[in-house]
């Protein structure tokens, strides 16, 4: 079952959205208004979609749309609204957030929305997601090439990490990562790179990917 956030500061139009998805046994809907609630949500649990529905947008409600834009690469996001400099902000140069400004029909939406899912098949989040922002050694178990990225989100289940550039790196391909705890020490992750995407954002040029830790039977095996 694909599960969707929506998240809409116009609730009218948010409330006649939500019954135009609710007819679809194959979705199952978390619809929320207040913006920080949506943040929180979409870095916690597991959705195949976001849905963000406003008219005007204040400045804080912004800086909540911002961190989901800049924050959750795996997950395509449509945004609804007026066209002005908050939306530009928001879906510039980010391949995975869309934007159809209003007037809109909701059955419109669930369509472009089901079309993003289909293109978009995800590896699905089992676990909760952290966020955080650590630097972290990575090491290609293939031929020992190591490099540092930053981690931005982690969970017992794998991680999200940004690189200045690629190094190579496909998915697949199998790593170690090295991370040190509040005590200092150093613990190893292997973990198999299971998606990638090219990120250019702020004029600056960076590489993304999303791990999966495995046991030392699954490295063997892989």
């Amino acid at each position: 079952m694909k599960k969707i956030l929506i998240g809409s500061i116009a609730c009218n139009f948010g409330e006649h959205l939500l019954n135009e998805f609710s007819d679809n046994t194959t979705h199952k809907l978390t619809y929320e208004t207040d913006m920080s609630k949506v943040n929180e949500l979409i870095h916690n649990e597991t959705f195949h979609a976001c849905i963000i529905n406003f008219d005007d947008i204040t400045p804080l409600e912004f800086e909540h749309l911002q961190s989901i834009t800049d924050n959750v690469p795996h997950v395509p996001i449509l945004i609804l609204g007026n066209n002005n400099e908050f939306t530009s902000n928001l879906v510039t140069s980010k391949k995975r957030v869309h934007f159809m400004p209003k007037p809109v029909s909701q059955e419109q939406v669930r369509g472009f929305i089901n079309k993003l899912m289909l293109v978009k098949q995800l590896p699905e989040q089992k676990f909760k997601r952290f966020k955080t922002d650590q630097c972290a050694e990575i090491e290609k178990l293939d031929d020992g090439d190591t490099f540092i990225g930053s981690v931005k989100n982690l969970s017992m289940g794998g991680a999200y990490i940004i690189l200045e550039d690629d190094h190579h790196l496909s998915i697949g391909t199998l790593v170690r990562l090295n991370v040190h705890n509040e005590d200092s020490e150093r613990k190893a992750l292997n973990a198999k790179i299971i998606w990638v995407k090219n990120l250019n954002e702020n004029e600056v040029k960076n590489f993304s990917f999303g791990l999966k830790f495995l046991n030392q039977g699954e490295i063997m095996t892989a």
